[in-house]
């Protein structure tokens, strides 16, 4: 399943930035930059979600305790991590083309 999404991910990038498709032909500081910015957009999806997960009510007979959170956290880490490699929301592909002008 996660396979499917990036392949559709980048079929999404690839249709609105061809030139954006893959950083293999960015030169050394921009192959930097570009990974900066989609780490910085992992991070925001990161508390994106985390927002969202809170807002579900705990507890109950199933509650898992702190496995259970650690494991929430680290698999929405890894959520986060897809969707901006996968160019879900664009934030990166914006904050490189406003930064690369400066390199």
């Amino acid at each position: 399943m996660i396979g499917s999404v990036q392949s559709y991910g980048q079929q999404i990038l690839a249709a609105n930035r061809p030139e954006l498709q893959s950083p293999e032909h960015f030169s050394g500081d921009e192959k930097r930059l570009y990974r900066a910015c989609v780490e910085f957009e992992a991070i925001f999806v990161k508390q994106m979600l985390d927002s969202m997960r809170n807002t579900v009510p705990k507890g109950g007979l199933f509650d898992g305790g702190m496995s259970r959170e650690i494991f929430e956290d680290r698999l929405y880490g890894s959520y986060a991590e897809k969707i901006s490699e996968t160019a879900g929301l664009g934030l990166a592909r914006q904050m490189f083309e406003q930064i690369k002008e400066t390199l």
